[in-house]
C-alpha cells in the first residue's frame, strides 16, 4: 500500500475500514489493498485466509493483478 504524503499521519485502522466498506461495493481495488493488509498484519490481525479471498474477490471484480497472486 502506498500513502502518497509520507507527512501525513496514516491511520491504518480507519484505511481498512473505508477499504472493508468499498470493496463490500464492488471496488475491486479496494478488496485487493484489505487483502494486503490481511496477509501482512497491517492493522489487522495477520490472516492468509481471509487475505486469499480478498484477493478472489478483487480478481473476479476485475483487479488483474489480484489475479496473479498465488
Amino acid at each position: 500500500q502506498v500513502f502518497l504524503h509520507s507527512d501525513v499521519p496514516q491511520d491504518v485502522r480507519l484505511s481498512n475500514s473505508l477499504f472493508a466498506t468499498a470493496c463490500e461495493a464492488g471496488v475491486a481495488s479496494a478488496c485487493y489493498n484489505l487483502a494486503i493488509s490481511y496477509e501482512e498484519g497491517t492493522g489487522v490481525e495477520q490472516d492468509a485466509d481471509r487475505a486469499q479471498r480478498l484477493y478472489q474477490r478483487a480478481c473476479v471484480a476485475g483487479d488483474v493483478e489480484a489475479c496473479n497472486i498465488d
